[in-house]
């Protein structure tokens, strides 16, 4: 296992350091092949005060290219101890860019059990973070122990510093969950700048017919101050069973400037005939101002049972009444869902709100039924404008079907061509 630490018999054990010649800096770790470990790669820095020049900083695990890329696969294998592809902790402007990561190649080995980690990007305040073009693919056997592909907790403190997410492949697997928590992408830093663009989320089996849980594609928590951009990822052939809450986009924080854009969530199924929940995207915080664009997404082929209270919502959106929000060219198409309720739009706060040429096709339902959703008790400004709603299939026989709904105290509501 390669490793960087201050302590070399004692892992967790950090070094008060003294002049920046204790640093470890400059580092690359190019074109390993690292397997029938618990940690493949581990980097333990010191938590440096800013200026940070006595940090670890510029480290490298994978290049700039596939051919410096590491390998680590075989990685876990049972045990009840976490376990991690990749871990480093107060790094500073680290690159972890083009490794291929599998901890089952030949599906001949058992499976790690205990919390189960692609990449596990560990505090550093203000820093700079660059995860791009991983391959991850990671099969967890436990039943109730968190599953994550790329895990981040560095670059808090915003200080004009970026982290970025993208370019990433994700193929998870975890058949043997009862009631355990997933994280395709996680984040809960706050940098300046977040950007989790053209990451590719696909393949993801959950639990079995009796699973629980809650499964987060992609989740953002940490508020940014300055941008955020959560645009062009792809998450396709999803299998969901039993009643375990999926978020594909689960976005909570105060926030106040984001675009969550071009993004495409497709083949999506609930096999088991059990209740259970789906968002497309969940938008949920408190921000002081600024303007959300939601735009040019598409949500397509998503099937849950008809039979039984599965509920569906799109694009949900509930924030501060000082907000703009844009949602606009947005298409969902071929939604099935069961006796639940099922709402294409949901928005519940904000300030300006702008719902205008989007498109609805094939909805088939058996619950109530929401095409556009708009407040609870805030009062703001809306308009609905040229949003196409087309081949709406309802059989509940006790159901209620709303293509416009307004529960509010609204000023200058408008609708038109919906």
């Amino acid at each position: 296992m390669p490793f960087i630490t201050r302590h070399p018999q004692q892992l967790a054990t950090n070094l008060t350091i003294t002049s920046a010649s204790g640093a470890h800096a400059n580092n690359q770790i190019y074109s390993n092949v690292i397997k029938n470990c618990n940690i493949g790669i581990y980097l333990y820095g010191y938590a440096a005060a800013s200026p940070f020049t006595l940090a670890d900083s510029n480290n490298d695990i994978g290049g700039n290219s596939l051919s410096t890329g590491n390998t680590i696969i075989n990685f876990g294998g049972g045990g009840t101890n976490s376990s991690y592809a990749i871990y480093y902790i107060n790094q500073w402007n680290i690159n972890v860019s083009y490794n291929t990561i599998n901890n089952n190649p030949t599906n001949t080995i058992t499976n790690h059990a205990g919390s189960f980690y692609g990449i596990y990007s560990g505090s550093a305040t203000s820093a700079n973070v660059s995860i791009t073009n991983n391959t991850i693919t990671i099969q967890s056997g436990g039943t109730t122990s968190l599953l994550a592909g790329i895990y981040n907790l560095a670059g808090s403190t915003a200080a004009s510093n970026t982290v970025n997410i993208t370019g990433n492949v994700i193929m998870p697997t975890y058949t043997t969950a009862t009631s355990a928590t997933f994280y395709g992408i996680y984040n809960t830093a706050t940098p300046a700048y977040l950007f989790i663009n053209n990451n590719n989320l696909s393949g993801y089996i959950y639990g079995a017919g009796t699973s629980t849980g809650t499964n987060y594609l992609i989740y953002q928590t940490g508020l940014i101050s300055t941008s955020l951009s959560i645009n062009s990822n792809t998450i396709s052939n999803i299998n969901i069973n039993g009643t375990s809450t999926t978020y594909f986009c689960y976005n909570s924080s105060g926030t106040p400037n984001y675009s969550f854009t071009n993004n495409l969530i497709t083949n999506v199924t609930r096999t088991i005939s059990a209740t259970g929940t789906m968002y497309g995207l969940y938008n949920f915080g408190s921000p002081s101002g600024g303007t959300v664009s939601i735009s040019s997404n598409t949500i397509t082929s998503v099937s849950q049972s008809s039979t039984t209270a599965t509920s569906f919502y799109g694009f949900y959106h509930g924030t501060s009444n000082t907000q703009n929000i844009n949602c606009t060219n947005n298409f969902l198409n071929n939604i099935q869902s069961g006796t639940g309720t099922m709402y294409n739009f949901y928005i519940t706060y904000g300030n300006m709100i702008n719902i205008a040429n989007n498109s609805v096709n094939n909805i088939t339902h058996a619950g109530t039924y929401y095409g556009v959703y708009g407040g609870i008790t805030s009062t703001y400004t809306i308009a609905v404008t040229n949003n196409t709603f087309t081949s709406l299939n309802f059989y509940g026989a006790t159901s209620s079907e709303y293509i416009f709904y307004l529960g509010a105290s609204l000023t200058n509501a408008s609708n038109s061509s919906h």
